[in-house]
């Protein structure tokens, strides 16, 4: 495998890691229960402004728990999570959030690392605090 074939492979394993541990900690953070619903059935990540701008797609204000259907739905009528975000952090807040994801920052292979070991860590760290509040070993 040359160089130039294999980057866009690592590029792509560090975003599938970086997408995963953000996804368990934001499902984590929220109590593994819909935002939006409360449900606590087929949870995703859920993102308030397209993964597609990675200026936000690891940004936990623009990311919470969504159940499948409800993430699916937000792709045809986005409101119900916008006034929730709203609701949470106020319209100059939403408008902040939409400026920075159209930003177009460019995120090296490396910085994606970093961003999915962070979460990792995260993620942990929250999980333990939930273990240890609920007596779970």
């Amino acid at each position: 495998m040359t160089k130039a074939k294999g980057k866009p492979v690592r590029r792509q394993k560090a975003v599938d890691a970086a997408d995963r541990w953000f996804s368990l900690y934001i499902r984590q953070r929220d109590g593994n229960r819909s935002v939006t619903s409360n449900c606590t059935q087929n949870l995703t990540c859920s993102h308030l402004f397209s993964r597609r701008f990675y200026a936000t797609r690891w940004d936990e204000m623009n990311a919470y728990c969504q159940s499948a259907a409800e993430n699916e739905e937000h792709d045809r009528d986005p409101g119900k999570l916008i006034c929730y975000f709203i609701t949470l952090h106020g319209e100059d807040a939403y408008k902040a959030l939409y400026l920075k994801s159209r930003s177009g920052v460019k995120i090296t292979t490396e910085e994606i690392r970093t961003i999915a070991q962070y979460y990792r860590k995260k993620y942990e760290a929250i999980t333990q605090q939930n273990h240890d509040f609920f007596g779970v070993l």
